[in-house]
């Protein structure tokens, strides 16, 4: 079988496959793999967890453990003052002592990317960008290159990435579309200084920051705690998400530093020197974008995985998660094909039911936080920020109201 992109998705799948012994080709567009070894922290929660350990060969399983970074404490919810809305200790989104396949983690996407390409090298094929593919009468799939070469596999699995090529041929109509949200974002590096102003607070834990008028701020960190001045690899990762009317006059070549500080004039001092002190070589300004929901398909010898399918906002934090997800509920489908329990066509039916149910669910899900995140209804707010002070004080409350919200 053809996996079309080694990104995060399409590798745990091969990472699968090859523990079962079933054989496999990765086809990916760029030359070798340091073009595409970038990236910020990738939170990963217990469904994507629960798939890397199902996935993975003991072996990566471990380093995958060994990469990540400290624990934290939860996530809260602040005014822009600083105020604390709320705070939603860990033990309360994931249980009191879960299985390690169970828990959430911090890795740095460069890290995660290693481990999963590790004992892969001859399954992997560099500098092919995919073309074209025909479906065959005889059920197999042909599929061409843009360097003029060609390649037949029984199934084709388009593992590409928001812009699919295979999903642009195969489901047309499925469209990727804006979402009225654009985002600021950036590193600000955790060091032996930098430690000394920032809050533990903040360089302990995920942060939601929900103001009374507009915007809305995130920060998460990654912190291996050791070597804090070295390789730049432990930071605080943050982004200012607005309505995209607020950015009209913004573009990538920007001072996005003075924009977003632009944009938040009577926020308490810390957000303000968090972004000032942000690594310029990381800043970034992303037009946030989702996918559709579409109807069902015919299953056919082509299927997708990932953002190639269900591209979603960064909202929540399940686009990788979900990735992951795929390659796990396939992985199985496909080893029930090669067993012979299952006809082929049978198992990527039953893969892309699944698939599409939890996948656009997801989507439906971020999209509903990209909404509040850039919502200037300020009455919808104050309800928000009450709501999340009573939670703060009385447990129960909190409980039924942040505790499901993390179970994958």
């Amino acid at each position: 079988m053809a996996i079309i992109g080694a990104g995060i998705g399409g590798l745990c799948l091969a990472q699968a496959l090859q523990k079962n012994k079933i054989s496999f080709t990765i086809y990916e567009k760029n030359d070798k793999a340091e073009d595409w070894l970038d990236g910020y922290r990738i939170h990963i929660r217990s469904v994507g967890s629960k798939a890397l350990h199902q996935c993975l060969p003991f072996k990566q399983w471990n380093d995958f453990l060994n990469h990540t970074g400290l624990d934290a404490d939860g996530i809260g919810f602040l005014t822009e003052d600083f105020e604390e809305l709320v705070h939603v200790p860990e033990k309360l989104m994931i249980g009191q002592n879960p299985e390690p396949y169970l828990k959430q983690y911090a890795i740095n996407r460069t890290d995660l990317r290693k481990i999963l390409l590790s004992d892969l090298d001859e399954s992997i094929n560099y500098g092919k960008k995919l073309d074209r593919f025909e479906q065959l009468e005889n059920g197999s799939v042909k599929i061409f290159f843009a360097d003029g070469t060609n390649e037949e596999a029984d199934i084709l699995i388009g593992a590409d990435g928001a812009n699919s090529k295979v999903r642009q041929q195969y489901l047309p109509n499925a469209r990727r579309v804006e979402t009225g949200a654009i985002a600021i974002g950036g590193r600000t590096m955790l060091t032996v200084e930098s430690r000394k102003w920032i809050p533990i607070t903040i360089s302990g834990r995920m942060n939601v920051v929900m103001p009374k008028d507009k915007f809305f701020f995130f920060n998460a960190f990654f912190d291996k705690g050791k070597d804090v001045d070295s390789d730049k690899c432990n930071y605080i990762l943050w982004s200012l998400v607005g309505d995209k009317k607020y950015f009209q006059d913004v573009s990538v070549e920007s001072d996005l530093k003075q924009k977003a500080l632009s944009l938040i004039p009577h926020w308490n001092p810390i957000y303000k020197k968090i972004i000032s002190e942000g690594d310029g070589d990381t800043l970034l300004l992303l037009n946030i974008k989702t996918m559709l929901p579409i109807k069902s398909w015919a299953a056919s010898s082509v299927t997708l995985m990932g953002d190639a399918i269900h591209n979603m906002t960064p909202m929540q934090g399940m686009g990788a998660n979900m990735a992951l997800y795929d390659a796990f509920i396939l992985s199985k489908q496909l080893i029930e094909v090669v067993l012979q329990r299952k006809d082929k066509l049978e198992a990527i039916k039953a893969y892309e039911t699944d698939m599409r149910n939890k996948g656009f669910a997801a989507v439906a899900k971020s999209m509903k936080y990209t909404h509040k995140a850039i919502s200037e209804n300020r009455l919808i707010r104050l309800m928000s920020r009450n709501w999340f002070r009573l939670c703060n004080k009385v447990f129960f409350l909190k409980k039924i109201s942040f505790g499901n919200n993390w179970k994958d």
